[in-house]
């Protein structure tokens, strides 16, 4: 995970700024041929972008980021470009569609590459991620395999709310390794070994309008298909994304129980469905 003052910095400095100062090293740093494939479902986020990307080029392990912009209205196809990320475009203003885009794009361009991560266009990696999300697969021989981690919550609306969602995440994901119990992705912090042609079927065969819980029906499609869930708690496999815009504990905690209060929060995603397990 990185360091609070390497977030703090990171979150701080203007995108068009780490775009200007930082785009030609981070393309230089990324492998759009060999390099392990990162998707990033990525709408209006020009504010937040940059910053993923920027921690990505950081990775020992060599990456490929793919965004996939879908219906933004700012620059974040054009900062995505300039810091060396491959674009995607997907006609559907949904972040599941967006993601399924991404997923075919890399099954059917990159043969070689048959694991693959995801993060969340406003989420800060540190260097050891992708390694750590990749050596927590190699712990499975399944063909098909999802491992799956933590984050914590910086820059909402309060820092009580950060806190407390993210020690809440932590807690659940400690005891879920006691229990012995299969935990779903928080914060889109994934990676998924897709193993065979069926399981990428299945992933494209989800609701492509999910947009609350969609962490969890991955999961679920992915053991459906044989699949098996990997859990970790190595700290490098922890990432740093921004709190969601609640100004209080009450109103994370009603708006967290009801999705229709989720669509209230979000209204600039237009129509999507939520996930009921």
């Amino acid at each position: 995970m990185l360091g609070l003052r390497t977030i703090h910095q990171f979150r701080s400095t203007p995108s068009s700024q780490l775009v200007a100062e930082s785009g030609a090293w981070c393309t230089n740093r990324f492998d759009h041929t060999t390099g392990v494939p990162v998707l990033i479902a990525a709408r209006n986020e020009a504010h937040d972008l940059p910053a993923t990307l920027l921690s990505l080029a950081h990775s020992r392990v060599s990456v490929s980021p793919v965004v996939i912009e879908n219906g933004s209205e700012d620059d974040t196809a054009r900062y995505a470009e300039e810091m060396g990320a491959l674009v995607l475009r997907s006609e559907l203003p949904a972040k599941m569609a967006a993601l399924q885009l991404g997923v075919s794009y890399v099954a059917g361009n990159r043969s070689d590459a048959n694991e693959v991560l995801f993060t969340d266009a406003d989420t800060l990696v540190g260097p050891d991620w992708v390694a750590a999300m990749k050596e927590r697969l190699g712990t499975t021989a399944a063909d098909s395999a999802i491992a799956t981690a933590g984050c914590i919550f910086t820059h909402g609306e309060k820092l009580s709310v950060d806190t407390a969602r993210s020690l809440n995440i932590l807690t659940k994901r400690v005891l879920s390794q006691v229990l012995k119990k299969d935990t779903f992705a928080n914060g889109n912090n994934m990676a998924i070994r897709f193993g065979d042609n069926e399981t990428i079927d299945a992933y494209n065969s989800l609701d492509p309008l999910l947009f609350v819980g969609e962490e969890k029906a991955i999961t679920d499609i992915v053991v459906a298909n044989g699949g098996k869930i990997e859990q970790t708690m190595h700290p490098a496999s922890i990432v740093a994304t921004r709190g969601d815009r609640f100004s209080s504990l009450g109103e994370c905690l009603k708006i967290r129980k009801s999705s229709l209060s989720r669509r209230d929060q979000y209204p600039e995603y237009g129509e999507f469905n939520t996930y009921e397990a």
